[in-house]
């Protein structure tokens, strides 16, 4: 019987000043579907981040605007607030 390997293992890590073409970062997201959720407006939810969402469409298509409106959307709500506050040093 032949093993095909994990996806996954398959992936060198990402070292500090890589940087990614679209075919790289297209491979590595199809490799691990259990860090990233897309929804039916093609935003990318972070499984480790809860307020990073990235506007995929909008980002390719150069509408910054956009992006940056539905990350600041999501910086600014509750479970983001909860993040921050469950990592932050306790006084």
């Amino acid at each position: 019987m032949v093993k095909i390997p994990d996806q996954q293992k398959l992936l060198p890590p990402l070292e500090n000043g890589d940087r990614l073409n679209r075919y790289e970062f297209e491979r590595r997201y199809n490799a691990m579907p259990h860090l990233m959720l897309v929804d039916e407006n093609g935003v990318i939810r972070s499984g480790v981040f809860p307020g990073l969402w990235l506007a995929v469409d909008e980002w390719l298509a150069g509408n910054m605007m956009q992006v940056f409106a539905v990350l600041q959307a999501r910086l600014a709500s509750l479970e983001q607030a909860a993040f921050v506050e469950q990592r932050s040093p306790q006084q």
